[in-house]
């Protein structure tokens, strides 16, 4: 009875502790399995970290690359337009300069044309008043001259009509002689002087005639002068703005231009971008489709070993559960025995095996009975 118990007990030690190595068995298998899910999405994770930071490192690159085109572009532009303001500003400076010079110069020119008219104007006069002076003087001189013979001629008329009132007579022939001879002289005289003051007057005409003609075609030339200055001015003017409008046409078609060149190099840069991120995307999508396949494959891989580690599990555990099931086959068949040994009426301790076996000795490690020491016709195993 005892070593029954002492077998039952350590039959249940042993269960026990089947059941407690199958069940942290158990526990470490899962525990593994767990780790190892664990570590694939942290491992998952990293490698989706790495793809962002990745991804963000070559977007960061591009825009700083574009601003970096941008800044230069820029910088080119307005040092592009800083040289053309320059030069547009000295083509400017230089024009207004000619056009100083050209007006100071045409200015000079005039004054000196209005001085040399002016001069020739003064001599004209002054040479005209100089011959009026004498045609004047020599006037004054006939007509004083004139004047005193007259004079004379009435002081010999006085002399003798006193004469003649005091008694000198003459002859009067003689008188009337004389008298007609001092009025044919008188009179041609005057005809001589009238004439002579047509003449003046006549000379005096032409004179102011030929001032008169000077001054207009003086004037005319001056009229024509400043015409002329005028024409070249106008000249100079449409020049000028013809000259402006093309630099400024220039400076469109430049601007124009630019604004073709920036609009070309935008696209062209998209068109880049746009290239390098399709490159981008195409070697993400390839690497992620890589990790993809591999956590694929270790994935399959792992369900495989899980697969294969649940098959052993089963083998294993139906290998306990059939031990198990035996030995309790074994248990009951012994149990069987041990009753049958216990209930039999036969007394010869021959017949007996379990008094030949020790008390810790295994009903399997029995040695085989012989065919008398069956009991009721079973053999003890």
């Amino acid at each position: 009875m005892f070593a029954q118990q002492k077998y039952e007990q350590q039959f249940r030690d042993n269960c026990d502790e089947l059941r407690t190595t199958l069940s942290k068995q158990k526990t470490l298998e899962n525990g593994q399995d767990l780790q190892v899910q664990l570590i694939m999405k942290e491992q998952e994770r990293i490698w989706k970290k790495q793809e962002d930071d990745m991804f963000h490192q070559i977007l960061m690159k591009q825009q700083l690359e574009k601003d970096a085109q941008l800044s230069t572009d820029k910088a080119k532009t307005r040092e592009a337009n800083k040289k053309l303001a320059d030069e547009l500003k000295q083509e400017s400076r230089r024009k207004e300069e000619q056009r100083k010079a050209i007006r100071e110069m045409n200015r000079k020119e005039e004054q000196l044309e209005l001085e040399k008219i002016k001069q020739q104007l003064e001599e004209e006069r002054i040479a005209g008043l100089r011959e009026k002076f004498f045609r004047q003087c020599k006037i004054d001189r006939n007509l004083k001259e004139c004047i005193e013979e007259r004079h004379a001629a009435q002081f010999l008329e006085r002399l003798r009509e006193e004469s003649s009132a005091k008694g000198i007579l003459i002859s009067r022939d003689d008188t009337d002689e004389s008298r007609a001879l001092d009025k044919e002289r008188i009179r041609k005289e005057t005809l001589q002087y009238l004439d002579y003051v047509r003449q003046a007057k006549i000379s005096e005409k032409l004179f102011e005639d030929k001032v008169e003609q000077a001054a207009q075609h003086a004037l005319k030339r001056e009229a024509q002068r400043v015409a002329a200055r005028k024409a070249q001015e106008e000249a100079a003017r449409r020049r000028l703005a013809w000259e402006t409008a093309y630099v400024c046409q220039q400076q469109t078609q430049f601007k124009e231009q630019q604004r073709e060149f920036e609009k070309l190099m935008k696209k062209h840069e998209a068109e880049e971008i746009k290239t390098l991120n399709d490159a981008v995307q195409k070697e993400l999508s390839e690497q992620i489709t890589r990790k993809r396949s591999r956590i694929e494959a270790y994935k399959k891989e792992l369900g495989l070993q899980i697969a294969e580690h649940e098959i052993r599990k089963a083998v294993e555990l139906a290998e306990a559960e059939r031990q198990i099931e035996a030995q309790n086959r074994a248990e009951q068949v012994l149990k069987e025995r041990i009753d049958q040994a216990i209930h039999t009426r036969i007394l010869d301790p021959h017949r007996h095996p379990w008094r030949k076996m020790s008390w810790h000795e295994k009903p399997d490690a029995a040695p085989k009975e012989t065919p008398d020491q069956t009991l009721c016709g079973c053999a003890f195993s």
